[in-house]
């Protein structure tokens, strides 16, 4: 049995990405102005379906770049005593505890870049985490993405290959998300989720029955 989790606005209220970069901004490393607008450009353009991912990831990781892992790590460890706790959903942490108390293999599965989500995922005591990864060289990283992103079909191709290379037997699925952007993993479990659904999922969930949650 294995239920996976989406992170941004399913089980965190809010996005990590915007997180992360208000953090950065309060410590002088962003300036306000720049990162909201660009952050505002591709919200909207993910809404639409329409963002180019790849150019997205490399935004949101170029401050990782050439910062050493002291720093880096130091940057983690404030950024999760902040938010990782407090900005999860009451009511998705005991959706996640409920699936734990079944013994359920518990995955986050999530577009963000893996460095932004390691911090939910301790809090969270998941089994795994699949996420989008950053090219790293002689141990810093580029700001570059590693790979195909965890991003709409790329999601489902990242379980797939988990399952793959854990020879974890699939058994009865569950999958909670907000995003029409997950539909391809969503009709692909067996008890897909819509939680906080976007106007799009949100139909769709209506049309095939799906539960639908909302969490405040």
């Amino acid at each position: 049995m294995i239920a996976l989790f989406d992170l941004d606005d399913t089980l965190l209220d809010g996005d990590s990405n915007h997180l992360w970069g208000r953090f950065l901004v309060e410590r002088g490393v962003l300036e306000a102005a720049p990162f909201e607008r660009l952050q505002a450009r591709y919200d909207a353009e993910y809404r639409a379906g329409k963002i180019a991912f790849e150019e997205y990831l490399s935004f949101t990781a170029g401050p990782l770049r050439q910062r050493s892992s002291e720093e880096l790590s130091a940057w983690q460890r404030q950024f999760a005593t902040q938010h990782a706790e407090s900005a999860l959903f009451p009511q998705a942490v005991a959706l996640v505890d409920s699936h734990r108390r079944r013994g359920h293999a518990l995955v986050l599965i999530t577009a963000t870049n893996r460095f932004f989500v390691e911090p939910f995922a301790r809090v969270l005591g998941v089994h795994a985490l699949l996420a989008s990864e950053l090219e790293q060289v002689d141990g810093c990283y580029t700001g570059r993405p590693l790979g195909e992103p965890c991003y709409r079909e790329g999601k489902l191709r990242r379980f797939r290959a988990w399952l793959d290379a854990e020879g974890q037997a699939r058994g009865e699925t569950w999958f909670y998300s907000d995003s029409h952007n997950d539909i391809p993993l969503l009709e692909h479990v067996d008890n897909p989720v819509a939680v906080n659904p976007d106007a799009a999922l949100r139909s769709l969930a209506e049309a095939r029955r799906w539960p639908i949650l909302q969490f405040r």
